[in-house]
């Protein structure tokens, strides 16, 4: 669990120290041309710029302008609820399990969830005929089943606010050079909390190709093929995504009489079930289908379309995550000898080459991982001798283990 705020502050901070950012607060985004030009207003005095611009990254929210400019529409997936949300700050711990209370009661499904530090949040559906000036006031009812030792006075409210939560997405994402991300492209109920991420797996996959394309390199003749990649590759994994969220929203708080009595029991025992864990969450798993960045698959196993995970390895005696062995471009991960096809595409992309080693490998690695042991087994499972990684870690292209 983490605190949103904070983390948005950490980010706004690493932006600003980057000499190559301009950061202008109070700004509002009035108009986008594709023919290179936004126009913003100053909203202290009302004064209007002209800002040029190669692209234009619309991470502006549900109700985005740059939306808006495209023509875009939001496509409605059949889930719209108005929830009560509450963030206390209290000076007594509140006694938790240390996960998330997800209350399957239909007359008022709730979520109570621990935040670091001193922190607590409270949700709550609300009927048709509230507001949230009416819950506002039954904030001490509301809350008091989780805090029999902790009294109303020892809660600082930090929030109380109405919430839609909906489940959409984007008809277009990209027009040119102008682009939508995060919320502005998709809304998901936050059910099995991927809003964020999702979000964050958007500017992972776009921005190494946008870079590449403004940069030169790609030919303007592909430049297209490869923006397009974006909303192909990511809009049906969020949707498959989203729809998997509005599933287990409607699991939790639908139904009513015996539907409402059936339903824990009747989950906790589809819980016990092998595979039934592993196949609720396929939803949330990425494998990008063939297409212009991504080959086509050689049988199930094959890892082409999926992310390299992120174990512990052992890089010059030092424990790290594996991305920071891996750095920031394409990488070939290799297990053993690598074809000849495939080390010439390496090099085109300018590959860093990361061997796992001692072992299989031949030696030939720019990186060694003394100890890579989790990513010996992902390649063994998935029959790979050896990965091309894209800088977003998804993998592009495999080579088969030999049989031998």
């Amino acid at each position: 669990m983490f605190d949103q705020p904070e983390l948005e502050e950490l980010l706004l901070a690493e932006a600003a120290r980057r000499p190559l950012v301009t950061i202008r607060c109070g700004t509002e985004l009035v108009d986008v041309f594709p023919a290179g030009r936004v126009t913003v207003r100053d909203t202290a005095d009302g004064s209007v710029d002209h800002l040029e611009f190669d692209a234009v990254l619309g991470c502006d929210g549900a109700g985005s302008t740059v939306r808006t400019t495209l023509g875009s529409h939001a496509r409605d997936l059949g889930f719209t609820e108005r929830w009560f949300v509450v963030d206390v700050r209290c000076a007594r711990r509140i006694t938790t399990w240390g996960g998330v209370d997800q209350i399957c009661d239909p007359r008022r499904p709730a979520t109570f969830l621990a935040l670091p530090a001193d922190r607590y949040r409270w949700e709550f559906r609300m009927d048709r005929d509230e507001t949230a000036d009416d819950l506002v006031t039954r904030i001490d009812s509301l809350t008091a089943p989780w805090r029999p030792d902790v009294a109303s006075e020892d809660l600082e409210v930090l929030r109380a606010a109405e919430y839609v939560f909906r489940a959409r997405i984007a008809t277009r994402w990209r027009e040119d050079r102008v682009l939508l991300l995060g919320d502005a492209a998709h809304l998901t109920p936050p059910f099995i909390g991927q809003g964020l991420g999702a979000g964050l797996r958007d500017a992972h996959n776009l921005a190494w190709k946008l870079a590449a394309v403004l940069h030169g390199e790609v030919p303007p003749a592909l430049e297209n093929r490869m923006l397009d990649s974006y909303q192909q590759e990511r809009a049906p994994q969020v949707e498959a995504m989203i729809r998997g969220a509005v599933r287990v929203g409607r699991a939790m708080t639908g139904g009513q009489d015996v539907a409402a009595a059936l339903r824990g029991p009747l989950t906790r025992s589809l819980l016990r079930l092998p595979g039934v864990r592993a196949r609720a969450s396929r939803g949330i798993v990425t494998r990008y289908p063939a297409g212009a960045q991504v080959d086509p698959r050689r049988d199930r196993r094959d890892l082409t379309g999926t992310v390299c995970p992120q174990p512990l390895v052992t890089l010059d005696g030092r424990s790290v995550r594996l991305d920071e062995a891996l750095g920031c471009g394409h990488v070939l991960l290799t297990d053993g000898p690598v074809p000849v096809t495939l080390l010439a595409r390496a090099r085109l992309l300018r590959a860093c080459v990361v061997q796992i080693g001692p072992g299989d490998g031949d030696g030939d690695g720019e990186v060694v991982l003394a100890d890579g042991g989790p990513v010996r087994a992902w390649l063994r499972d998935g029959g790979c001798a050896a990965v091309l990684l894209r800088p977003d870690r998804v993998v592009l292209a495999s080579a088969p283990r030999s049989s031998r």
